[in-house]
């Protein structure tokens, strides 16, 4: 900060001061933070008011009644992605989890699927706080719900070999076809075989 100012303000800042600005600029950030968290519950019910056929699920816990609650995680899949996908897509789910970066960290967990052009075409998103069994298992298990898998007989899930996915596919969706993503199976052998 104290070389910025110097640059760009031409200003001399004393080192102490900026301690207090980043302090005051990270409070700043922080309180949005809960306020934005505050406005989740308004989001999931205007999802829910807007679209009849959507599924939000929404969990948060409360360590004991005296506490705020804490945000665990989010799943959104709105009415006219899950009737498009039933109706027009190709039955294959791509599954997928990339870390979010920020002040609080989680995990975006994702389904998306192929159309009839063999486009991409998004189903799902959860954020999570962590990538486990659970989370995959709570994913598939509203992905079912939504999607009408049953026990999965007639679709395939193609994923990266995920922390966890394999054993909840087998687990809520018995009869599924489980594939691996060719492009990560790739490369994660390469890692691997380095010098080989």
């Amino acid at each position: 900060m104290q070389r910025l100012a110097k640059e760009e303000l031409h200003v001399d800042v004393p080192i102490n001061l900026c301690c207090k600005a980043r302090i005051l600029a990270k409070e700043e950030i922080n309180g949005r933070v809960k306020y934005e968290f505050d406005r989740l519950f308004d989001y999931a019910a205007a999802i829910r008011q807007v679209d009849i056929n959507c599924n939000v699920d929404l969990m948060v816990v409360r360590p004991s009644p005296n506490h705020p609650k804490i945000f665990r995680r989010i799943y959104i899949c709105f009415g006219a992605t899950k009737e498009v996908f039933k109706n027009y897509c190709k039955p294959i789910l791509n599954l997928d989890g990339c870390f979010l970066k920020g002040s609080f960290n989680g995990e975006l967990l994702s389904a998306v699927g192929r159309d009839a052009n063999d486009q991409i075409y998004p189903i799902a998103w959860a954020v999570v706080e962590v990538e486990t069994n659970e989370t995959w298992r709570w994913l598939l298990e509203n992905l079912e719900i939504d999607l009408h898998l049953g026990d999965g007989a007639g679709f395939t899930i193609m994923s990266d070999m995920q922390k966890g996915l394999i054993e909840e596919i087998n687990l809520t969706l018995p009869a599924v076809e489980h594939r691996f993503c060719a492009r990560h199976f790739y490369s994660n052998w390469g890692k691997n075989a380095q010098g080989h």
